[in-house]
């Protein structure tokens, strides 16, 4: 299939004003759902709503480690369609996922139980060495023998022409010796049996005599074992895969959700499905003696290794192709459903199949700067937008904030966003929205951007800019006229050079702002040539940039006589300048410092409108700004339209643009870009006649000195994250609960798993060896200077592993004294301590009796926290302390005003003499902030910011010259404290614990 046949939306007609502010559902954020939990029906309907009434636009279903509801079960297809029927109903999309949890195929491991002549093989190499004449025993894990060579060794080399081979000499043994204990009723004679397992494979052979030295090379095809999740993996080459997946998985869901196919449910997605390293099936298929040239997949020094593996490379994306890939987009194809899929690509042409290519990328916070062009074309917005231009579509979807922790802010995921759009993105998955965030689920790719979190009231900001900017960023097609042919065989052998080469070729011309797709050879060869350019479904190139290729690439030479014969402008190049240099003659588009010299640190996407009858062509540029300076850009675009106007992504507000010069197809003006700040311009028409007003406005940087007032409009928090840990070693009840219990030779842990896996060292680690269910006992102590009139313990669902029982200061706390509270997410449970609560010293005591069947659940597994009306403060030894509620600090410092733990919204007020504020228009807030803030003047509230700019236009002020003005500054932050005890802030780089 040379090109998409899915449904692929487009949208050419120009975009309204009316749409731009009230922009479709397609167009918005549609997290990863995460379904991790119980999936509670009437849960998962309020999840619905709270995310439309946030202003998202849809969602994937994506089932989820920790989902206690069975996958494929009647009772999971009954909630997809409970959410479905919800989804529509709001006008919202509800995508699905093809897998439980990933990567795609599997079905939740159904496929490889329900057929295990599907798994997949791996083929694992052995190699060793030995003299002449030596004689070998060499035992090797049992698999069947793909290769088994004796190679001898000649000047320091492997003489692969005169190998044996050794096959022969192999055969089983049985490796563990075993004594049975089995009286047998009916044979009375004997109780005692020898017994064996664990089969090997043995190469008993001896090298020559007289015959220097050897190596012993062996290749078995083995079943893989050690997948994550399910242990065994499943081979997409074998012919029954794909079907048997989609009888499994999108049969069931066509049987259950299929009226909804192709409207609330558009498409369904992939991910990271992609040929195996080895198959049974690529060996059949590739036809060469693999007893002689199986080496050459791992030995470098094989000769013509390069071609074989070549060889074996594109039949396994061919069989790929044929065998899963065409299967999967033409079930979607049958029943109208997009086939969008994130996978690893190995070139271009390899997505063009996929309606809607997604790609992996925006897992940075503004700290690290945006991900430059990768050579890992999953993850290259520029490829994926190319592809999909090429083939009919304009949608490119990415799977973006995987991983940014629970400090990542709206600032961190807006500006992704901004230079994810400017590479070729138009469609924003956020990994992820949690179900649930309690317990263990919270570390999963953490952090869930959903209603846990403390900015979650406000995060309709960041659905209406997304939105819009999706809007923006699918209308028409991009005018990228450059071509940058894809060098597939050279980058394929992995020269470092070559590839260095590559990704300096992509992001000089994104810093340089040349339009241009990355193109592979046989896409250019089915282009149809249009005066001077070529065509190739909603894109047209007029320049073939060429890098260094192999003189014995068939498929570049092909694509360079087809751009020689319709006239292409062709640049051949050998280094990055060298491409920009060639390519500085037919700029269209420069965005520079006033100076001559282009921005790189400001990013750019241009897309332009075809002219329907009497609508001109609309131009839409947009320009996001990576750095943490504000700039101003000098704009200068070749078009037909004149009339140039800044459309506003965070309000839907429109303010004509001056021009600094205009002339006949090409304007040029200036735009200020706050840091980390973004611009959509839109051009359309003919320029209006007189010259724009200029505007001055008279800025005042706020004075954050001094101390400040403070509230909070949630509970403080003192996170219990370190316990003294023992087994009940023969002591009572009454002792280890008791706060003179001596507990100073127990062991000082944090809040884990009993047992986990510590993938830093590649090792278990067992925090207090004991036996299954034995009873194991916490301690902490708490001073506090106070008796807070508000004093609750919060307990996360599934923090503790097992049953347990808790006791303050020697008495117990019913379970029935628990109950639901809904504090950064609804799955915990509190318990007042106000009636125990001591001054002085407080001891909490918890008793866990394991009573799950794996011990990596046993324990207090994430910390707990003390919620309540009080201050918290640091000892001399540094142990916490409860205090009096701090009724004033230094602007916004949390540990000062004893809330190191705090997530929430922290208000912040001072008076200040209204002279200081009577001269000014705008009041901005220091650089360094990146938390939200909603600021209030006299009580007149002054409006809501997410991100950068910080700044606020200073209402009217109804009072008298010598009066005060009451400034109040609410702040709300993330979970990072709350959660991890940490301050990461990425805007000034600070990094702490707290």
């Amino acid at each position: 299939m040379s090109s998409s046949s899915n449904p692929a939306r487009t949208f050419d007609a120009p975009m309204s004003l009316a749409e731009f502010r009230q922009p479709p559902s397609r167009f918005g954020l549609a997290p990863f759902w995460f379904w991790n939990g119980d999936m509670d029906e009437e849960r998962i309907r309020q999840q619905v709503h709270a995310m439309k009434k946030a202003h998202v636009g849809g969602f994937f279903i994506h089932p989820r480690q920790g989902m206690t509801l069975p996958y494929l079960s009647h009772e999971f297809f009954s909630r997809v369609r409970t959410v479905v029927q919800e989804a529509a109903e709001l006008g919202m999309e509800a995508w699905l996922y093809d897998e439980f949890p990933y990567p795609s195929g599997i079905a939740g491991g159904v496929l490889t139980a329900n057929y295990p002549e599907l798994r997949a093989r791996v083929l694992q190499h052995h190699t060793r060495n030995i003299s002449e004449g030596e004689a070998v025993r060499w035992e090797l894990p049992l698999g069947r023998a793909v290769c088994a060579l004796a190679v001898p060794r000649r000047d320091g080399k492997l003489d692969w022409e005169d190998a044996l081979d050794v096959r022969e000499h192999l055969g089983v043994v049985l490796t563990r010796d075993e004594l049975w204990l089995w009286p047998m009723g009916h044979i009375p004679y004997n109780e005692k049996r020898y017994m064996a397992d664990e089969g090997a494979l043995v190469l008993e052979w001896t090298a020559p005599p007289s015959s220097g030295k050897w190596q012993l090379v062996v290749g078995l095809d083995c079943e893989q074992r050690g997948h994550k999740y399910f242990d065994v993996w499943f081979d997409p080459l074998h012919p029954d895969a794909a079907p048997r997946f989609l009888e499994l998985t999108h049969e069931r869901y066509a049987q259950s959700v299929g009226e909804w196919f192709g409207t609330t449910i558009p498409g369904i997605f992939s991910d990271e499905i992609e040929p195996p390293q080895w198959s049974p099936q690529l060996e059949s298929a590739v036809a060469l003696d693999w007893n002689r040239v199986a080496p050459a997949l791992w030995d470098s020094s094989f000769p013509d290794a390069a071609s074989v593996r070549l060889k074996w490379r594109e039949t396994a994306l061919a069989l790929f192709k044929e065998r899963w890939e065409k299967p999967v987009a033409q079930w979607c194809e049958q029943h109208n459903l997009i086939w969008c899929a994130e996978k690893p690509t190995y070139r271009p042409s390899h997505m063009d199949i996929i309606a809607q290519p997604s790609t992996d990328a925006g897992h940075r916070r503004v700290d690290l700067g945006p991900e430059k062009l990768p050579m890992d074309l999953r993850a290259n917005g520029r490829v994926a937008m190319g592809v999909a231009e090429q083939n009919g579509g304009c949608e490119v979807r990415c799977e973006c904030f995987h991983s940014l922790g629970w400090g990542a802010t709206l600032q961190d995921q807006k500006w992704s966003i901004d230079w994810l759009g400017a590479t070729g993105v138009n469609r924003f998955t956020p990994h992820a929205f949690y179900y649930s965030s309690s317990g263990l689920r919270k570390f999963d790719a953490a952090p869930s951007f959903f209603e846990e979190n403390p900015y979650w009231a406000h995060f309709d900001l960041l659905g209406d800019y997304t939105a819009r900017l999706g809007l923006a960023l699918s209308r028409g097609r991009e005018v990228a006229p450059v071509a940058l042919l894809y060098p597939t065989k050279r980058l394929w052998r992995r020269d470092k050079a070559d590839g260095e080469l590559w990704g300096e070729l992509m992001n000089a011309m994104l810093e340089a702002h040349i339009g241009f797709h990355v193109v592979d050879a046989p896409t250019i060869v089915r282009a149809t040539g249009r005066e001077g350019s070529l065509e190739i479904g909603r894109v047209r190139y007029e320049t073939l940039v060429v890098p260094p290729y192999d003189e014995s690439d068939e498929e570049m030479d092909a694509a360079l006589e087809v751009a020689k014969q319709n006239g292409l402008h062709i640049v051949r190049v050998r280094s990055a300048n060298d491409a920009v240099r060639q390519v500085e003659e037919r700029r269209i588009l420069s965005v520079g410092d006033g100076f001559g010299r282009e921005r790189p640190e400001v990013w750019a996407s241009w897309r332009q409108t075809p002219q329907i009858e009497t609508d001109d062509a609309q131009n839409i540029l947009f320009l996001a700004n990576t750095c943490e300076d504000a700039l101003y850009a000098h704009v200068r675009v070749r078009c037909d339209s004149t009339h140039w106007e800044e459309w506003s992504l965070e309000n839907g507000e429109v303010v004509p643009i001056a021009a600094i010069s205009q002339r006949e197809g090409e304007s040029e003006f200036k735009v200020k870009l706050p840091p980390f700040g973004s611009a959509l311009l839109v051009g359309q028409g003919r320029a209006q006649s007189g010259a724009l007003p200029a505007q001055t406005r008279r800025t005042l940087v706020l004075d954050t000195s001094g101390e400040w007032n403070v509230t909070r409009d949630e509970p403080n928090a003192l996170r219990l994250n370190r316990w003294r840990i023992a087994t009940e070693s023969g002591n009572s009840v009454a002792e280890l609960t008791s706060g003179e219990f001596d507990d100073r030779d127990w062991t000082e842990i944090e809040s884990l798993p009993l047992f986990y896996r510590d993938k830093r060292v590649s090792r278990d680690v067992e925090l207090l060896p004991h036996a299954n269910r034995e009873p194991i006992w916490y301690r902490r102590t708490i001073e506090s200077e106070i008796r807070p009139d508000e004093i609750e313990l919060l307990i996360e669902s599934d923090a503790i592993g097992g049953d347990w029982s808790a006791y303050l200061n020697g008495e117990e706390l019913p379970r029935a004294s628990f109950a639901p509270r809904a504090l950064h997410g609804h799955d915990k449970t509190a318990c007042s301590l106000a009636l125990l609560w001591r001054e002085g010293r407080n001891t909490l005591a918890l008793c866990v009796r394991e009573g799950a069947s794996h011990r990596e659940r046993g324990g207090i597994r994430v910390p707990l926290h003390l919620i309540g009306n009080f201050g918290v403060a640091t000892s001399s030894d540094g142990a916490r302390v409860l205090t009096e509620p701090v009724r004033s600090a230094s602007f916004f410092d949390l540990d000062g005003a004893g809330m190191p733990h705090f997530a929430g919204t922290a208000r912040f007020s001072k008076r200040f003499p209204v002279a200081t504020y009577t001269n000014y228009d705008e009041l901005v807030f220091p650089r360094e902030f990146e938390d939200i803030v909603q600021l209030r003047i006299n009580g007149r509230d002054a409006g809501v910011r997410a991100w950068s700019p910080y700044a606020w236009t200073i209402p009217p002020l109804d009072v008298n010259k010598g009066e005060e003005i009451e400034v109040e500054v609410a702040i709300t932050n993330t979970l990072l404290r709350f959660f991890e005890g940490r301050v990461w802030n990425a805007v000034t780089g600070e990094r702490r614990n707290v």
